[in-house]
């Protein structure tokens, strides 16, 4: 309905492939739990964030209250944890699953 208004007013139209991130688009060596790339203040979409606890790590991730370094790596990643493809940390010994994936949790 917008476009068909625009269009009708004359509003000229433009495509700017640049502000979304689609995993699907990346080479090779990506995970569907990675919040790396949620980093990027450019970016407005990030695509697929389909599992609860990896969407809202790429939240925490985008309005900075959490940095991708938090997180667990994600070769150590408990199922459903949000992760970092760089990170190396791991869980602690009795840490509870599930988690969210973040295992260094800044001040709020």
């Amino acid at each position: 309905f917008t476009m068909q208004c625009l269009d009708a007013m004359g509003a000229a139209t433009m495509a700017d492939y640049s502000l979304l991130d689609d995993k699907y688009t990346h080479d090779q060596g990506w995970n569907l739990f990675d919040v790396n790339s949620c980093v990027n203040p450019a970016i407005v979409a990030f695509h697929p964030y389909k599992a609860v606890n990896s969407w809202m790590g790429c939240y925490k991730v985008a309005v900075g209250s959490q940095s991708p370094k938090d997180f667990v790596g994600c070769n150590y990643r408990w199922h459903g944890d949000a992760c970092s493809l760089e990170g190396t940390l791991q869980h602690a010994p009795g840490d509870a699953k599930p988690t969210d994936g973040i295992v260094m949790n800044r001040a709020r």
